[in-house]
């Protein structure tokens, strides 16, 4: 006569042929987990916004301070963090008067403008020369995102003066120390810049474009185009 098998032996016979699937499944379960986890935490700990500096000078840690804040005001919490930062990447390229010091700085500077560039960590970039930036990355965008013709170098049609933006000029920036001990104003330091934003080919490589492109309609509401030749 056939055995009838209680439900515990049956259930213990069941993890006996099985115990190896359900183990395999249980460490998927387990880096699936950490993989999100990982990811959820990456992004809390990404700033909102993202701006790179591209100057002949680095700017005064005060005015720095002062820039985040007040262009933090008018952004939102693009992470869920709970609040909004915004983070400036100085960079000083090397000039042909650098010594050999400056040289070396600057050539670690271009690097580290590449690597922003290849990562897509900056959506809003404030050059001091932006003819020239152009012409080496060709990396502007047109003032409504789009991205330019690969025979398209030009470029004041696609940045804003800084002093040609009310919403720019209106911060509340402060001074700064000066080397002779005197203060100077942060809108004067700001005031020769220009601000352009980069074009993204693939839309997933910025996944808070949406927002970068708010704030950009933000900082240049009302502003007008400035003349080649300007700075």
């Amino acid at each position: 006569m056939e055995r009838t098998y209680t439900t515990k032996e049956k259930i213990r016979n069941w993890l006996y042929y099985h115990i190896w699937h359900l183990a395999a499944a249980a460490l998927l379960l387990a880096i699936a987990a950490s993989v999100i986890s990982n990811k959820v935490s990456q992004r809390k700990e990404t700033d909102d916004y993202c701006i790179a500096y591209i100057a002949t000078a680095e700017l005064p840690s005060e005015c720095l301070r002062a820039l985040k804040s007040e262009i933090g005001a008018l952004g939102v919490d693009v992470n869920g963090d709970g609040e909004v930062t915004v983070k400036i990447n100085q960079y000083i390229p090397s000039t042909d008067t650098a010594t050999y010091e400056e040289a070396a700085y600057g050539r670690a500077a271009e690097v580290a403008i590449l690597t922003d560039i290849r990562e897509g960590e900056s959506y809003f970039f404030l050059v001091e020369y932006p003819e020239d930036f152009q012409l080496d990355f060709q990396l502007m965008a047109h003032l409504d995102g789009a991205a330019s013709d690969e025979d398209d170098f030009g470029v004041w049609d696609k940045v804003y003066s800084w002093a040609d933006c009310p919403a720019l000029t209106a911060l509340d920036l402060g001074t700064s120390a000066t080397e002779s001990g005197g203060r100077i104003e942060n809108q004067a330091l700001l005031g020769k810049l220009y601000l352009g934003r980069r074009c993204f080919l693939d839309p997933r490589m910025k996944s808070n474009s949406p927002e970068n492109a708010a704030l950009w309609d933000i900082l240049t509401a009302g502003a007008s185009l400035p003349k080649a030749g300007d700075d």
